[in-house]
């Protein structure tokens, strides 16, 4: 029998079907996802990448869906920092490989409870954001209600309450994993780097 692999246009597209088929919360395993330190919203070039709460019972589909939660958890982390200086608004747009993957988009409104809004043909959004500037500075459209109309109708994902609780749980787990850990990756990354 063919690997599901075989099947699918690309790894993407495979990885994001993995993703799907998962339940939030990944099974209770957290990924932190310092793979190379950690900048924001805490400085520690220390602190590294980790798995959380893996057993026998996890597969490779949890800890892959893992990956994407932590890399949202992180965000939030981000953000909830910034929301002290700063209110989010209501609708957080995103740019880039993660528009061409709904079920990813769905997981980051879920985690950071804001709608996340999306426009078709993301790889043209730096053009189309360069026309629209010019076609104000020429007075061809009026200012902000003007640019409106020269968008694509958005695709907005709104959070899932009913997987708050599951994300709610993960998320308490994630903002205590560095904190806790803080001594061990000093010890560690202290040694291997000949400290």
């Amino acid at each position: 029998m063919e690997s599901l692999e075989c099947i699918y246009r690309s790894l993407y597209d495979y990885l994001c079907e993995v993703i799907s088929r998962v339940p939030a919360g990944s099974g209770g395993v957290v990924f932190a996802p310092w793979l190379h330190g950690n900048r924001c919203p805490f400085e520690d070039a220390n602190a590294k990448a980790s798995f959380f709460n893996i057993g026998l019972e996890t597969g490779k589909s949890e800890l892959i869906r893992s990956v994407v939660e932590g890399i949202a958890f992180h965000c939030r982390l981000m953000m909830e920092a910034h929301q002290h200086k700063l209110p989010v608004s209501g609708t957080i747009w995103v740019c880039g490989g993660i528009t061409n993957a709904p079920v990813i988009c769905q997981i980051l409104a879920d985690i950071l409870e804001h709608e996340i809004g999306v426009f078709p043909n993301p790889q043209n959004a730096g053009a189309l954001g360069a026309a629209v500037l010019m076609a104000t500075a020429m007075d061809k459209i009026p200012p902000a209600a003007g640019a409106k109309l020269m968008l694509p109708e958005p695709a907005i994902y709104k959070p899932d309450p009913e997987k708050k609780e599951d994300y709610a749980k993960n998320y308490r787990v994630f903002t205590k994993l560095y904190k806790r850990n803080k001594p061990l990756f000093s010890i560690l990354n202290r040694l291997a780097s000949g400290h």
